[in-house]
């Protein structure tokens, strides 16, 4: 008897540390896949050493990744201010959009509909000790743009209204609405309309950005532009903190690239020793 409870005491044993073992394979199987991309985007980046900006302005390099860091300033459009928040801006848009709502007795669906937009002071610059270099506003959106930290933000909201059915329009919608530029009918309550949003997104003067992107003419001086076919870095740290060798602000830095690797193959390790413990403590 004494022999038969020890026997089953291993089994329970090596079937927790198999259960384990599953949960650890998993982690790896969906870790591995994040720490082998930001490898690879990283080792991408540290690739391109950093040029001043001014170097940059004076000579282009005409399609190659080029790699500037500094503080915003304002482009050939000079200083601007937000037109809803008054905020300084280098670069701001202002857009409304429609969230439309339709439901069913078999699914529930949400869209948004695009009403008004408009943005100003593109390209913007980005300024250090040498000088300044023209940057597109078209990398905040790039599809190629290098993976964001969290919390990190390139774009500042500085209004988020939202204008519900059978309340007051806002504030800057009315205003919007009484210059012409949004037609009434088109932000009515009727039909599938369940709500009308008014966003204005600005980049500040004095904030810090790495970029990463190809120089590309624009009324005769380079501009940094989305690159075709190559990553392109956007981020408001700076590139030690980019390409990992220092740790984001408030953090103690990411895991270690080959944490994915350990994950799947101490977890493979543990699950198949716990079976096999298993499966001998059962046969004996």
């Amino acid at each position: 008897m004494y022999l038969g409870g020890m026997e089953r005491l291993i089994a329970i044993i090596a079937a927790g540390a198999g259960c384990l073992g599953v949960l650890i394979l998993i982690m790896g199987i969906i870790w591995f896949p994040a720490t082998r991309r930001q490898t690879r985007e990283r080792t991408y980046v540290d690739r391109h050493p950093l040029r001043p900006c001014g170097e940059v302005a004076r000579d282009p390099r005409w399609g190659q990744l080029s790699a500037v860091e500094g503080l915003t300033a304002p482009g050939p459009a000079g200083q601007l201010t937000a037109p809803l928040s008054g905020r300084p801006a280098v670069w701001y848009r202002v857009k409304v959009t429609r969230v439309m709502y339709r439901t069913s007795q078999t699914t529930d669906r949400t869209w948004v509909e695009p009403v008004w937009e408009t943005d100003a002071g593109a390209p913007f610059a980005l300024a250090d000790a040498s000088g300044q270099v023209a940057v597109s506003a078209s990398l905040v959106d790039a599809n190629s743009t290098y993976i964001r930290f969290r919390s990190e933000e390139i774009l500042e909201t500085s209004v988020d209204e939202r204008n519900k059915n059978r309340e007051p329009l806002g504030q800057h919608l009315s205003g919007l609405i009484a210059a012409g530029l949004v037609d009434p009918e088109r932000v009515r309550f009727v039909g599938d309309l369940h709500r009308v949003t008014v966003e204005e997104s600005i980049i500040p003067p004095g904030k810090h950005l790495f970029v990463l992107a190809v120089p590309e003419p624009w009324h005769g001086y380079p501009v940094l532009s989305p690159a075709t076919g190559a990553y392109t870095a956007i981020s408001t740290h700076t590139r030690e903190v980019v390409v990992g060798r220092h740790p984001r602000p408030g953090t103690r830095g990411d895991a270690p690239a080959g944490c994915g690797v350990a994950l799947l193959v101490g977890g493979l390790v543990l699950t198949l020793v716990s079976v096999l413990v298993a499966f001998l403590a059962i046969r004996h």
